[in-house]
């Protein structure tokens, strides 16, 4: 079997690193966001590699997935429910319409 194209302790480290990164962009500044965009981008082509060399590989068996190391997870079968809203304001708007305010939800 071939070696997988991306080493799990370099996943993490660079997982971890976005994490850190992510928490730095919610209270930094331009910087910190474009930051958190890049290490977005190296977790995601990591995965991706990691997705390709699963889809080569493992021909939807099961037994050879966990053989070369991954974990098997359900998927969820429907989407999750939305955070409620906290609604600020709502004002008139145009003739018809009205305008609502909120705050913003963190996921």
């Amino acid at each position: 079997m071939t070696a997988q194209p991306v080493d799990p302790a370099d996943l993490k480290k660079a997982h971890d690193d976005l994490i850190v990164a992510i928490e730095a962009a919610a209270v930094g500044g331009p910087a910190q966001t474009a930051d958190k965009k890049k290490k977005r981008k190296v977790v995601h082509d990591m995965l991706e590699k990691l997705a390709h060399f699963v889809q080569i590989h493992c021909n939807n068996d099961m037994a050879t997935l966990l053989s070369i190391g991954f974990t098997a997870v359900a998927q969820s079968t429907g989407p999750s429910p939305l955070a409620v809203p906290n609604i600020t304001e709502v004002i008139n708007g145009n003739t018809g319409s009205l305008v609502v305010k909120s705050k913003t939800i963190r996921l």
